[in-house]
């Protein structure tokens, strides 16, 4: 959405917004419920921090690709997981609530909405 509202882009394609997504949750996850991941899964904070500064300036030096989608990308999945998973104990499983799957529904039919209405304008 970020980079559909200020994007010189017309149009943009590719899924390394949602791999962004996928980044800042994992980071997320890694900072505050560093308990719960196995330690093979886990990163540092400073190994993290170093990811994301090669992803951000590999992105300011290649013309083409779309930083903001990079950007609302990593942003969206840190504040998903900040919103919507709870504490968590080593060892046991997080059982969503209705208004999580509602949110998660509701987010996969814009996202869906959102493609059909690409694939029409062309």
């Amino acid at each position: 959405m970020l980079s559909l509202a200020y994007s010189h882009s017309e149009y943009v394609i590719g899924a390394s917004g949602g791999i962004m997504g996928l980044l800042g949750a994992y980071a997320m996850m890694c900072l505050r419920y560093q308990h719960c991941i196995p330690g093979s899964m886990s990163a540092s904070a400073r190994a993290l921090g170093a990811v994301i500064f090669i992803q951000l300036v590999s992105d300011l030096a290649t013309e083409e690709v779309d930083i903001l989608s990079h950007i609302g990308g990593f942003l969206f999945g840190v504040v998903y997981i900040f919103l919507f998973v709870r504490e968590c104990q080593p060892g046991r499983i997080i059982v969503t609530t209705i208004s999580e799957r509602a949110a998660a529904t509701m987010i996969g039919a814009l996202y869906f909405a959102g493609l059909m209405y690409f694939f029409s304008l062309s």
